[in-house]
């Protein structure tokens, strides 16, 4: 996953290795919240949790609502 943050806003992708593509992605941050939405096919996915600790860990929501999973990223500051 790499992410731009420009105040509350934040924009970037993930890379979705089982269809071997880029998934833009956009979002906003609350304090430690970071909700992120993708346009997929389907609708619109989610990945919702807390920046902590140098992670951003927390659910993604499939677009239909009925998938979930845990995830953790680990972040690394590229300047």
């Amino acid at each position: 996953m790499h992410l731009k943050y420009n105040n509350d806003s934040t924009s970037g992708f993930y890379f979705y290795e089982k269809v071997k593509r880029k998934i833009n992605i956009t979002g906003r941050r609350n304090g430690m919240r970071l909700t992120l939405t993708a346009s997929v096919p389907e609708g619109i996915e989610t990945f919702d949790g807390l920046l902590e600790n140098g992670q951003f860990k927390g659910t993604w929501s499939s677009a239909a609502g009925n998938k979930k999973y845990p995830f953790t990223f680990y972040m690394k500051l590229i300047q």
